[in-house]
């Protein structure tokens, strides 16, 4: 194969044994996407490293069949790398971290969603190795704990994102690592965090005021109290998931929307105390939401729509499944006020009927997804 110049290849499928003449040919390659490439195994990393030293990002993930051998090959062939995606290699163990950690200490960002064996040891070792990392993916990693793994995340000054979604021992000790010593912190995922409560969110909003986004679904020990201070503190937040918040009500929401003018999407999904109140709120406050999901809103009326439709003009997407209230007189209320809406969910919205929907795609040129199950 004669030598090409080639920077990033993106590949859905590759045999395994074909990687030795692919690296001959491209030894100039910088980045690589293999996700979902079953086959590979760490014989094929073995010879994609080897000639491909100047690799800086690889996506791996899905490649089930990559072990602590293969991040051993990488760590020792491509110390140049600095993104690394491991979701669901789940045979990557805290031996094989420590390795990657200690070979390529330039590494900005790593998903290891899914990577299920991993502990705070594997995870202390990467944060101390890699003290540049900016982006953390541990989805899934329920071995990940307070103390040790995000006591030593918190040594890297520069993070960014987070995700601990599906952490289930992450408690408020952890979010205070965290706000401590990554005071550039943007972005955070608590996905089923359930032990957080209204004081690591406190802490929080004290020490990373910069955060953007935050998901605290499933986050059900949550009040409107939490609520408050984290838009108190953090002004700028653009996107909030509170899915199955239950306990916030229209009197959280009437700060965060108070506070937070610049929000774009908010989930809201099963957070069945709020009202048309609080929608008003939202529309009074936060002009520019494009996406709204009040999936289980059960309170929610025409009146609600309404409000909505006069002061969100800008909304694209809305989940109605459930709002068991609404009619077509709300929806139409909705239509002519978000002309360019693209995606409406009504299932389980009997009091919908063609008449409606009709009204929908009179006003919405350009919807493209309209989904109804009664």
């Amino acid at each position: 194969m004669r030598g090409i110049y080639v920077q990033k290849l993106i590949f859905k499928w590759f045999p395994n044994t074909r990687f030795a003449i692919l690296a001959n040919g491209c030894k100039g390659l910088k980045s690589i996407v293999l996700s979902d490439c079953y086959d590979i195994t760490d014989v094929g990393l073995t010879h994609l490293a080897g000639g491909c030293r100047d690799l800086t990002s690889i996506d791996l993930a899905t490649c089930y069949n990559i072990t602590d051998t293969g991040l051993a090959i990488l760590a020792n062939q491509c110390t140049e790398l600095t993104s690394l995606n491991l979701t669901g290699c789940y045979n990557i163990t805290d031996k094989g971290l420590a390795i990657l950690a200690n070979g390529c200490r330039d590494l900005a960002s790593i998903d290891l969603s899914r990577c299920f064996i991993i502990t705070d040891e594997g995870l202390a070792i990467l944060a101390n190795r890699c003290t540049g990392l900016t982006s953390v993916n541990l989805t899934g990693c329920y071995n990940i704990t307070d103390h040790i793994g995000l006591a030593s995340l918190a040594g890297c000054k520069g993070l960014a994102s987070v995700n601990l979604a599906g952490c289930y021992d992450t408690t408020d000790v952890g979010l205070a690592h965290l706000a401590r010593g990554c005071r550039g912190l943007i972005s955070i995922n608590l996905y089923c965090c359930w032990k957080i409560t209204d004081e690591g969110l406190a802490i929080l909003a004290n020490g990373c005021r910069g955060l953007t986004s935050i998901d605290l679904t499933g986050c059900y020990n949550i009040m409107d109290t939490g609520l408050a201070i984290l838009a108190n503190g953090c002004r700028g937040l653009t996107s909030v998931n509170l899915h199955c918040c239950r306990n916030i009500t229209d009197v959280g929401l009437a700060i965060l929307a108070g506070r937070c003018r610049g929000l774009t999407s908010i989930n809201l999904y099963y957070c069945y105390m709020i009202t048309d109140v609080g929608l008003g709120h939202l529309a009074g406050g936060c002009r520019d939401l494009a996406s709204v999901d009040l999936l289980g809103c059960r309170n929610i009326t025409d009146v609600g729509l309404a409000i909505l439709g006069g002061g969100c003009r800008d909304m694209i997407s809305i989940n109605l499944a459930g709002c068991v209230k609404i009619t077509d007189v709300g929806l139409a209320h909705l239509a002519g006020g978000c002309r360019g809406l693209t995606s409406i969910n009504l299932s389980f919205c009997g009091n919908i009927t063609v008449t409606g929907l009709a009204h929908l795609a009179d006003c919405c040129k350009n919807i493209t997804l309209v989904t109804t199950i009664y």
